[in-house]
């Protein structure tokens, strides 16, 4: 089981780097004796594939037929379940699959028309394929199959999907990748408010909020581009799920009038810094932090594309997306 061994080490690795890889996303597989598939199990966090077995089986044959006669029906039960994206892995006939959601990809393809401009001129070199986005799980197995195979799939606003059949293959794959399209951080180079912020805080109108202690959270609010993309609207699947589709920005007086509705997981306080609920848990501070890594990588003046308010609503009310989130903070230790 060296390739499964493999995948475990490589899986472990990119789960621990916030620019590919944020909480409990993300999801990889291989494929050995044949269509015997061994992908990550829904709400398991990456980065523990080197502690605990974080794997299941699956029969790939069986998921592409399902996909041919009758895709809609195709649904993962029983505990543990693999991932809701397990139905690309099964399309994609290499022996290892890796799904990232690098900070870099989805930063570039949220950028309008970037299949034609930034990501063509970046991808020269690859074998490449844009998938426009749809619903994550069986949508983005049938929009790869429409398609010639690619070894990299770059999925609009949503991240990025690997095929290689050796485990040195497929890293090399995903730092080439990461080289060629993640630009640099965007940042002000200011320090946050902390004094307003504080004094918030503790004299009342802002008592349901905390200060966060990652600095990089800060520049959502201080670099006046990164913060209008970050409040333009949903960018990514996991923005919606973890930080909701309400956007809050306020002006500094604003926060000191307590002028601002609370109902908001976190606030974008312009000019000073970013407040977040004190109930706000570890995943969700950790897509803070990738809601800057990527609002920062979008280039300068682009044109940038969100999610519908349909295509928010349905990962918002999709029950599998709910049990993954369950597990994905059960999991967390």
């Amino acid at each position: 089981m060296d390739d499964l061994k493999n995948l475990a080490a490589l899986s472990a690795a990119i789960g621990q780097d916030i620019t590919q890889i944020q909480n409990g996303g993300g999801n990889t597989s291989v494929k050995t004796d044949g269509d015997l598939m061994h992908v990550k199990a829904s709400g398991t966090w990456l980065r523990q594939a080197g502690e605990k077995n974080i794997f299941v089986e699956v029969d790939a044959a069986a998921i592409r037929r399902t996909l041919d006669l009758a895709p809609e029906s195709l649904e993962f039960t029983g505990h543990p379940r693999p991932s809701i994206e397990t139905a690309f892995h099964a399309v994609i006939r290499n022996k290892f699959v890796i799904h990232t959601h690098s900070v870099g990809a989805i930063a570039l393809s949220a950028v309008l028309d970037s299949e034609k401009t930034l990501l063509k001129d970046r991808l020269a070199d690859f074998r490449w394929c844009w998938i426009p986005y749809v619903k994550p799980g069986y949508l983005v197995a049938l929009e790869i199959l429409k398609g010639e195979p690619a070894d990299v799939y770059v999925l609009q606003n949503h991240g990025v999907v690997f095929g290689a059949d050796t485990i040195e293959q497929t890293k090399e794959l995903i730092s080439s990748f990461e080289e060629a399209v993640r630009p640099a951080a965007r940042t002000s180079g200011a320090d946050p408010d902390t004094a307003l912020l504080r004094s918030a805080l503790e004299s009342g109108p802002a008592a349901a909020f905390a200060l966060p202690e990652r600095e990089c959270i800060h520049q959502l609010a201080l670099d006046e581009e990164t913060m209008k993309f970050a409040s333009g609207g949903v960018l990514y699947p996991d923005h919606a799920v973890y930080l909701g589709d309400e956007i809050i920005v306020i002006s500094p007086e604003q926060l000191k009038k307590g002028e601002f509705d609370e109902s908001g997981k976190f606030l974008i306080v312009a000019g000073a810094g970013v407040l977040a609920r004190r109930d706000l848990n570890e995943a969700a501070l950790d897509m803070l932090d990738a809601l800057y890594q990527v609002a920062s990588r979008i280039p300068s003046g682009s044109r940038v594309g969100y999610l519908s308010p349909d295509s928010v609503r349905e990962l918002l009310d999709w029950d599998a997306e709910k049990y993954r989130q369950k597990l994905i903070q059960e999991n967390k230790t």
